[in-house]
């Protein structure tokens, strides 16, 4: 998967993550993978950790998304997908994840 971003961004590939995992996570990752400035945007639970140092999350959406394909009532993908794509004329769009 690192190569594939790797290559993506050198062909001037436009990258974001929706994920509803939390953003401490996903910080972590690109951080150790040297990754972080090759995305454009990242949809996520956002999370910090309190000064007792426990992982405090929230969800992305304060409402639920009113989403009828099954997603959690923190994210939906979907939506998200839909609204980047209406931002922004691509000639491609490729999603890697699941539903």
């Amino acid at each position: 998967m690192i190569k594939a971003v790797q290559l993506a961004k050198s062909k001037s590939a436009e990258l974001s993550i929706i994920s509803d995992g939390n953003s401490v996570y996903i910080d972590e990752i690109l951080n150790q993978h040297q990754l972080t400035s090759h995305f454009s945007s990242i949809y996520t639970n956002p999370a910090y950790f309190t000064p007792q140092g426990q992982l405090r999350v929230e969800r992305y959406l304060k409402t639920p998304s009113g989403c009828m394909n099954g997603c959690p009532v923190n994210l939906c993908k979907g939506i998200i997908m839909g609204e980047l794509i209406q931002k922004q004329i691509y000639h491609r769009r490729i999603y890697i994840g699941v539903r």
